[in-house]
């Protein structure tokens, strides 16, 4: 008898943690097995929080958030103003944690913490410009104001949200706007081909973007964004274009009757005849795959 005691005593906690074990995994796949159709996002919001606070119990993390009182503490308070808030320091306001509070933003509006921030910083800035003394302050103030770290970033925020958010009023402001980026964007495009064409830079073999915004007096995303929204390709490309076209100037030149093809593709800019073959093949790819007219 004593040594069948000794037996239960040493695997009765054993056998005991197998039994629970296996009763919570069976538990979990008949609850979890299906998956959930979809639903609004308020009962989104309200599974949400109530499989959060199951889950959490142990730990005391009973705060719930609702999607209309979470709202209303934004339009009122105003948090985003803070041009660098974290979504720590607003998640201490509102008594949660970061985890529950950036799961609560991307259910209830479908976005995640910075975008959500940003369009709420974009509504400031809007109800800023409808004031009547907006003339009195700059756009950079009031984008400012409103939160944003600076003008680039209201820039870059706006044209984020623009296809879907734009109202009239916005509207009559981007008229305006765009009419000055077009001429800006058509002078840079005039000095980008005028320094092409005189220059010739292509001519080097191992010419970076960062050589030609030293000679343009700009900056690396300046450059490529013009040449991708320009010609619809990027820097490599548009430059291997104007070795092709030099390559083809070589090619038709009778007194280079003689020259192999390795030394005209290092006279238009190629490293080697490789490089040279390479760039037309993928142009001739791309020029196959447009649709004909």
């Amino acid at each position: 008898m004593p040594h069948l005691y000794s037996i239960y005593k040493k695997y009765s906690t054993f056998v005991y943690d197998y039994v629970c074990f296996l009763t919570l995994h069976m538990m979990d796949r008949i609850i979890y097995k299906s998956k959930p159709e979809p639903e609004p996002v308020n009962e989104a919001v309200k599974r949400f929080n109530k499989r959060y606070v199951k889950k959490n119990y142990m730990s005391g993390k009973f705060i719930k958030i609702n999607r209309e009182d979470f709202t209303a503490y934004m339009e009122k308070r105003k948090p985003y103003i803070k041009h660098d808030l974290k979504i720590t320091e607003l998640a201490a306001h509102l008594n949660t944690n970061r985890t529950y509070l950036s799961r609560f933003i991307n259910i209830a509006f479908s976005m995640n913490f910075n975008s959500y921030i940003n369009l709420c910083r974009l509504r400031e800035m809007e109800r800023l410009l409808n004031l009547p003394d907006k003339e009195e302050r700059s756009v950079a103030q009031l984008a400012m104001q409103a939160g944003f770290a600076t003008v680039r970033n209201y820039t870059r925020a706006k044209r984020r949200f623009a296809p879907g958010k734009r109202n009239a009023h916005t509207r009559r402001r981007n008229i305006r706007d765009t009419t000055s980026l077009h001429a800006v964007k058509n002078e840079d495009i005039k000095r980008l081909e005028a320094y092409m064409c005189n220059e010739k830079p292509y001519l080097n073999s191992r010419l970076r973007i960062t050589d030609i915004i030293r000679k343009l007096n700009t900056n690396r995303t300046s450059l490529s964004l013009l040449i991708n929204r320009t010609y619809g390709m990027n820097f490599s490309r548009f430059i291997n274009r104007y070795r092709l076209a030099e390559m083809e100037e070589l090619n038709n030149d009778p007194a280079n009757a003689g020259v192999s093809q390795s030394e005209l593709a290092v006279w238009a800019g190629f490293s080697d005849r490789r490089g040279y073959v390479r760039a037309k093949q993928r142009e001739a790819a791309f020029k196959s795959s447009l649709p004909r007219q």
